[in-house]
């Protein structure tokens, strides 16, 4: 559960042709403008400098970053910030998610958490850690390192902060007020498609709106115009919702497409090449769809939404389906 009524930077409005564009988005630059307007976006630590122009604490930092999607998405942010900040950034993550890194990620040295940790040693020596493990012998082993510094971040945040803030203030990083509504890999929202893109599941039951409020927001969207479609996507842990869309008459329908992926960026590549809007529950794709900056409805259940809100330019946060809730 989560506070009622709160405001959050996330649209107001229902169709994806109501949502403004906030223009490109130039992470390059460190900076996020508005097509054919004067103001600048200030993001990461303020100072106005990007990833080629450092303010070097150390020569490298090394980001250990497991979990699921939704938390290695959450963490870009503080990726980002990094290469602001170091000469060399280390991310040590699951190898599926090194497909997702674009632009200025791709200065990111990427290593598999599982098929090259036993390079860790010899790259930590008088570097800096971060770390959300928090195992008293993993700490331990990190003693004999020789680091620099080591970083612990919360990887389940007890308060009300949103998780990426609280890893900022953690690092005592300053911290923009537009980074939570950025789109971090890229505002690679097309207006002009006609499929909404349904994400049912979220590989936990307990996070997961009813079915049916899935099928009725397909409904509603079918019956805009003859062209709008329907995707249904699902991730390996969601066989049980797999059945109930495919017990559906929804799934007889000419325009309604049930979908799976072999991968991540197969699955992105989709989403961009496709979605008009998004709607889904609190789970990693609903997370990737709005860094991609594609309106995304987003519903909570079992998780608190002022911490694990999805980062992104159009993002609206429910608690149920009577209406959008202003959170954040």
């Amino acid at each position: 559960e989560g506070p009622q009524n709160r405001g959050f930077g996330g649209v107001a409005c229902q169709d994806s042709a109501d949502i403004p564009s906030i223009g490109r988005f130039e992470i390059s630059s460190f900076l996020y403008r508005r097509e054919n307007s004067s103001s600048e976006w200030m993001t990461g630590s303020d100072f106005g400098c990007g990833p080629d122009e450092k303010i070097v604490s150390a020569s490298r930092i090394i980001i250990v970053r497991g979990g699921g999607l939704g938390d290695f998405l959450l963490t870009l942010p503080i990726v980002f910030e990094a290469l602001s900040r170091y000469e060399e950034v280390v991310l040590f993550t699951k190898s599926g998610y090194r497909e997702l890194l674009t632009g200025d990620f791709k200065k990111v040295r990427v290593l598999d958490l599982d098929g090259e940790w036993d390079t860790l040693r010899s790259l930590a020596k008088e570097s800096e850690l971060i770390t959300f493990w928090k195992d008293s012998a993993w700490l331990k082993e990190s003693e004999g390192y020789n680091l620099r510094k080591l970083h612990t971040l919360e990887p389940r945040p007890t308060s009300e902060t949103h998780v990426t803030k609280a890893m900022f203030e953690r690092l005592d990083w300053r911290i923009s007020s537009e980074t939570l509504r950025a789109p971090w890999l890229g505002d690679r929202w097309n207006p002009g498609n006609e499929t909404r893109w349904i994400h049912p599941g979220s590989g936990s039951p307990e996070k997961n709106a009813p079915f049916a409020l899935f099928e009725r927001r397909a409904r509603e969207w079918l019956d805009r115009t003859p062209n709008s479609s329907v995707v249904f996507s699902f991730g390996e842990a969601d066989e049980s919702v797999l059945s109930l869309a495919r017990a559906s008459d929804l799934s007889a329908h000419s325009r309604v497409r049930l979908k799976t992926f072999e991968t991540l960026g197969s699955f992105k590549n989709a989403l961009v090449e496709s979605a008009s809007n998004f709607v889904g529950n609190d789970s990693g794709p609903c997370h990737l769809a709005s860094m991609l900056g594609i309106p995304t409805d987003v519903f909570f259940r079992s998780t608190n939404p002022m911490v694990w809100k999805p980062l992104g330019p159009r993002v609206r946060v429910y608690l149920d389906d009577s209406g959008a809730n202003r959170i954040l």
